[in-house]
């Protein structure tokens, strides 16, 4: 592992020791220069753990929200939609789906990503696999574009279990024809 991606998986405090050590390996002109660039480009290397975060250090870290419905749907997170039994909640999100998959206006007639075919992470928490199947059919979708977080096709996702939320956040081959994985909240 190189020392780009240690830092990246470092704790704030170790980042800040690894990036002090590395700059006194440099020649001062050159330290300097770089860590003046870094410290435009990485709010970390300015942490100090005596002060207290506020939202705008949230927004120097995080990266811009790319949406895939402007205000609604965000792109490489996971999207709950939770009401009563019987409500229609799967009905919503299969023409969700359907829209997204078939770059289709959204509701508030909002372009979708045109030429970006996705597929969509569906998480299925009510053992309803064969119904959910017949509605896909149903409405013109592909099957094979509604992907699970598990290789057992029949096996239920359940939020609470660790090992569920393991599943969904393992780097995998979600999106087709691409030679390189994503972890489910990208998908």
């Amino acid at each position: 592992m190189d020392l780009a991606q240690e830092m990246l998986q470092a704790t704030p405090e170790k980042r800040l020791a690894m990036w002090t050590a590395h700059l006194e390996t440099l020649g001062p002109d050159q330290a300097r220069a770089l860590d003046g660039f870094l410290r435009k480009t990485d709010p970390l290397t300015d942490y100090d753990p005596d002060r207290v975060a506020t939202y705008a250090d949230v927004a120097k870290v995080l990266n811009t929200i790319r949406w895939l419905w402007h205000q609604w749907i965000p792109r490489g997170f996971i999207t709950l939609l939770g009401a009563m039994a019987g409500i229609g909640k799967s009905f919503l999100l299969l023409e969700l789906a359907r829209i997204a998959l078939k770059n289709l206006p959204w509701p508030d007639q909002e372009s979708t990503l045109k030429g970006s075919k996705g597929r969509i992470l569906w998480l299925d928490t009510e053992a309803s696999q064969a119904i959910l199947v017949k509605r896909i059919e149903g409405i013109g979708l592909d099957p094979s574009d509604f992907i699970l977080p598990t290789s057992d096709p029949l096996q239920d996702t359940m939020l609470d279990r660790p090992e569920d939320l393991t599943d969904i956040y393992t780097p995998r081959q979600y999106e087709e024809g691409s030679s390189e994985p994503c972890t489910g909240a990208e998908a």
